[in-house]
């Protein structure tokens, strides 16, 4: 695939006619906001401004806040005159604002961008960054190797997934795997709960499984508390999420229950804006985002998370006489060719094992399985049926009341071709005359 630099990017000023690096700002923030929005330019400029403090002390200055889902924004006071630091200050931000759209979105946003400041007082400068024109897909593992199979691969990295489900149907169990899993391989996770399961019940039946390490739990998953947030609305929980992203940069996000944060918020519209805001801000900050809920299956076009949602794991379970048989399905994962329809799922200690189900055997042949050798039957739509006539090596089994030809059927199976009878193909003949039938052929 071929390559595209960008080294001629809108950005610092490079002499005094180009204007100071605080207009530059406003004329890239409008941009941005036209092709992205508000909350992910923010998302992206305050984690661009973030990653350049080492070298940039002043980018501290650059305040980026939110009130009722508006955004405003203060410049480092220097900006507002032009000089080779404030410029390189700037040069610095927009660089690494490149790096963060092209792992994003690949080249598609920022050559819009680039069209959409042209417009502006500004000169070009080094984005240094080059990107195949298809990004690949990361994905990450759910702990079960039969599950990842079943979704593609896994999960969608930085994406944002519904686990949907009744009380019980094991939503928390699956979740916490996942962030031990990731927690295993070196990633940073944040767990929070809200007004469902206390955290301090969490913190007790976790340790029954044995995919819980203290260690981790220590180091790389931080539980918290957000129940204190909820009460003081969409506001409030912004606030808080956005802060502790900030503050800890995780890999992965949790939020269990999610269906307590929807039902909290009674306005429909500040419901959507607040999932909306939040699935912006963890994908411009590279998060992958599980949305935990105790949803029914007919709940799912009630709740805006759906709809802006990644992807949605259902968990339930199916009454069967005296017993209940745990499922899950997979109703949506955007970018992955998962396998539809109901999976058959078990917990134990050991955590959540999902079984596929049992699938047509086109889909079979995807997966690389070595087809068996065929033997004709003589009859062409039968053998088109078979798929090239019954299998050579195995039991074919032809029933049916007395009359309707099973005798005709009967293949020409060669007794030739370097095979033995004993290695061939094992034809067995039945009749059924039915309950009302005195035949006793």
């Amino acid at each position: 695939m071929a390559d595209h630099d960008f080294d001629r990017f809108p950005g610092t000023a490079r002499d005094e006619a180009s204007g100071t690096p605080s207009e530059i700002f406003d004329v890239l923030w409008g941009a941005l906001v036209e092709l992205l929005g508000s909350p992910a330019t923010a998302t992206l400029l305050r984690r661009s401004a973030r990653r350049q403090r080492g070298d940039f002390p002043e980018l501290v200055e650059l305040a980026i806040t939110r009130k009722d889902f508006e955004y405003t924004y203060v410049v480092p006071a220097a900006w507002k005159y032009a000089n080779e630091r404030s410029n390189a200050a700037l040069q610095a931000l927009v660089q690494d604002l490149c790096s963060l759209l092209l792992e994003l979105t690949g080249p598609v946003v920022l050559r819009r961008l680039k069209t959409s400041v042209a417009t502006g007082e500004v000169s070009p400068v080094s984005c240094g960054g080059q990107m195949k024109t298809k990004p690949t897909l990361q994905l990450e593992s759910t702990g079960d190797e039969s599950f990842d199979t079943i979704l593609g691969g896994g999960l969608p990295a930085q994406s944002v997934v519904v686990i949907a489900g009744e009380p019980g149907s094991g939503k928390t169990v699956l979740t916490l795997q996942i962030l031990f899993r990731a927690a295993r391989e070196g990633k940073k996770c944040l767990y929070f709960t809200t007004l469902a399961e206390p955290a301090i019940k969490v913190l007790r039946y976790m340790q029954l499984f044995a995919f819980f390490d203290a260690a981790l739990a220590d180091k790389q998953i931080i539980i918290a508390d957000l129940s204190a947030a909820v009460r003081k609305g969409a506001d409030g929980i912004l606030t808080e999420l956005s802060a502790m992203i900030e503050k800890h940069q995780p890999a992965f996000l949790a939020i269990d229950s999610f269906r307590a944060i929807a039902d909290h918020i009674d306005a429909r519209h500040i419901a959507r804006s607040f999932v909306y805001d939040l699935a912006t801000q963890t994908a411009g900050w590279g998060v992958t985002t599980l949305l935990v809920g105790e949803y029914a299956a007919d709940e799912l076009s009630r709740y805006a998370e759906f709809a802006i949602a990644d992807g949605i794991l259902r968990l339930g379970a199916e009454k069967q006489e005296l017993t209940s048989i745990r499922q899950v399905e997979v109703l949506k994962l955007r970018g992955m060719d998962y396998v539809s329809g109901i999976h058959f799922l078990e917990i134990s200690e050991k955590g959540v094992f999902v079984f596929p189900r049992v699938r047509a055997p086109k889909q079979a042949d995807d997966l690389g399985v070595e087809k068996p050798e065929r033997v004709a039957t003589g009859i062409d739509g039968l053998d088109e049926l078979f798929g090239g006539g019954i299998p050579r090596t195995g039991n074919t089994l032809l029933e049916g009341p007395t009359g309707v030809g099973e005798n005709d059927t009967k293949p020409s199976v060669p007794s030739g071709g370097g095979r033995s009878r004993r290695e061939g193909h094992s034809l067995h003949l039945g009749r059924d005359a039915g309950p009302a039938s005195d035949d006793c052929d």
